[in-house]
């Protein structure tokens, strides 16, 4: 917890992170802890993500939802609860329909997504 606070901390001083080995930038991260963090992070760089990096929702499967922040488990649950009971997502503003998805976490989660 204390590591996460810190890279948030630099984050909201420094700016976005521009690849994974930028976070060797935080005190305590070296390049051995960068390789553990490498496949749970989601390095948008200075653009939007692109679709390659984006989960389209209506083919994500529950681990890849679960891997979006502020999702886990039962979250991601309940959005292919929502897709499987109403099919296709339009828009991935649409999140904001899913029981447990809070229209904030909606928005945030709609920058992260693609709906094909």
């Amino acid at each position: 917890m204390r590591l996460a606070k810190q890279i948030v901390a630099d984050r909201e001083l420094r700016g976005p992170f521009g690849s994974a080995q930028a976070l060797t930038r935080v005190a305590g991260i070296g390049p051995a802890t960068v390789h553990r963090l490498e496949p749970f992070l989601l390095v948008a760089g200075s653009g939007p993500l692109t679709a390659v990096q984006a989960p389209n929702l209506n083919l994500a499967t529950e681990e890849d939802l679960d891997r979006l922040p502020g999702v886990g488990k039962a979250r991601a649950k309940a959005i292919l609860a929502y897709r499987e009971g109403n099919g296709p997502f339009a828009d991935p503003s649409d999140l904001a329909r899913v029981p447990g998805i809070s229209r904030r976490l909606a928005e945030r989660l709609a920058k992260l997504v693609t709906v094909r």
